[in-house]
Formats: structure tokens, C-alpha cells, sequence
């Protein structure tokens, strides 16, 4: 591989960077490199991008956890757009806990987190109905409903 060919060095002096941005095609041996790239998928093991296509973000070892995420909600404002902080935060659950950690004060820069008051994460008063019992269950509280469903 030609030197100029590398862009560790672009990627040390600029940080993480949307692939479309970086100055050459991104290559296989780029990996050996220690370049590695970013996207929130919509499911654990999913190759299916979430919120649509988006844009991936090119990253080193070195760099921070939450300029990568950062990055990421920047470039792609159509993810942020189609998610919640909820959702969010459990695509990025398939980068692991240091992820998670790391960027949770990220994405509450992008995105309106849950309040006190639901920590469900869906808006108040919002309701979903049991397919045993027929009765109205507040929006994220099926599960713990069917542990005690009378006609389940």
C-alpha cells in the first residue's frame, strides 16, 4: 500500500470522520491499519442500517467512545430524526456497556431522554392492549402485565 494511500494520519489529526469525508477510498487493508468503522444498526447482529441508510464513521482505537457516537448523530440527522433516546440507546447496547457509558451523555444531547416520572420511555398515557385479557396496559409494561394476566 502506497503512504498516501494511508489515512491513520488524517484520522489522528482530525478525528473521527464520516467515510464519505475521509480523502481516500476506504480499504480492506485499512483495517489492518487499525481503522475501524461506526454504524447503529436496527438489531443485535443486524447488518440492516437503523433509521435508513447512514452514514458510517470512520474511527481509531484511540479515540473517544462519545466524539465517535457524536459524530455519528451528526452526520446522519434522518437517524436522529427516526429514533428515540430509548431506541438509541439500545441499538448502541450492540457496542457493549463502555459504549453505552460513554455516549449516554451524547445522546441525550440529540435526543429528549425519558422523564422521572416514565422510565419506560414512552409518553405518558400511552396504552397497548393484552392479547389475553383485552385490557389496556401502559405502552412498555406488556411484560410485567402478562406475569400476572388473569386469562394467561
Amino acid at each position: 500500500m502506497p503512504e498516501s494511500e494511508s489515512i491513520t494520519p488524517y484520522l489522528e489529526e482530525n478525528g473521527p470522520t464520516p467515510r464519505s469525508e475521509l480523502p481516500v477510498r476506504l480499504e480492506s487493508y485499512h483495517r489492518e491499519q487499525g481503522v475501524w468503522l461506526f454504524r447503529l444498526t436496527s438489531g443485535v447482529g443486524d447488518t440492516q442500517p437503523a433509521g435508513g441508510q447512514s452514514v458510517k464513521i470512520a474511527y481509531l482505537p484511540e479515540h473517544k467512545k462519545e466524539d465517535v457516537c457524536r459524530c455519528f448523530f451528526e452526520a446522519n440527522p434522518e437517524f436522529v430524526d427516526a429514533q428515540t433516546y430509548r431506541s438509541a440507546s439500545r441499538q448502541l447496547s450492540n457496542y457493549g456497556r463502555e459504549w453505552i457509558d460513554a455516549c449516554r451523555p451524547v445522546i441525550a444531547e440529540f435526543f429528549e431522554s425519558p422523564s422521572a416520572s416514565d422510565e419506560s420511555g414512552f409518553d405518558t398515557g400511552e396504552t397497548e392492549t393484552c392479547s389475553f385479557c383485552g385490557e389496556p396496559v401502559p405502552k412498555g409494561g406488556l411484560p410485567a402485565h402478562l406475569q400476572e394476566c388473569s386469562e394467561r
